[in-house]
């Protein structure tokens, strides 16, 4: 392995990192919020979370750019990996678009003050900590 894969093996683990500590963090919060007067709990939720969510939505960006330029520079990864590789591909799929959900319901939640949204936030956000563990555990699988 070159320095260039070095770096990019680093850049990858940063960014898994970020991406899944924001993750359990946004978590956390949303469950500590729940049980609070519900008006309270849905200003803090949004205003509390905007950071957390820069912070997981920087690290996907650097697990995907690492990632892709990883397998482009050393295409037998993907082949080394086998099934495993192929399965942690469509976790990571499954982890991207839980994230934009919870984008999206985050948005509407501060845009209507529906509750129901906050309720879906928290369930992809149990999605995106579910998938993104599982894609870890398909990486090692893949890569021992």
């Amino acid at each position: 392995m070159g320095i260039t894969t070095d770096i990019l093996l680093i850049m990858h683990f940063i960014g898994l990192s970020m991406a899944v500590g924001a993750g359990i963090s946004g978590k956390v919060l949303a469950m500590s919020v729940a049980n609070i007067k519900m008006e309270k709990a849905k200003l803090k939720f949004i205003f509390d979370t905007r950071k957390i969510s820069l912070i997981a939505d920087v690290g996907i960006i650097m697990l995907l750019i690492s990632g892709i330029t990883l397998v482009a520079l050393n295409p037998v990864y993907a082949q080394m990996g086998g099934i495993f590789f192929h399965i942690k591909m469509g976790l990571i799929v499954l982890v991207v678009a839980s994230i934009g959900g919870q984008h999206m319901m985050r948005a509407k939640l501060k845009r209507t003050g529906d509750l129901a949204y906050f309720k879906k936030v928290q369930m992809l956000s149990s999605i995106t900590i579910i998938s993104a563990i599982s894609t870890v555990i398909m990486a090692v699988l893949a890569f021992h």
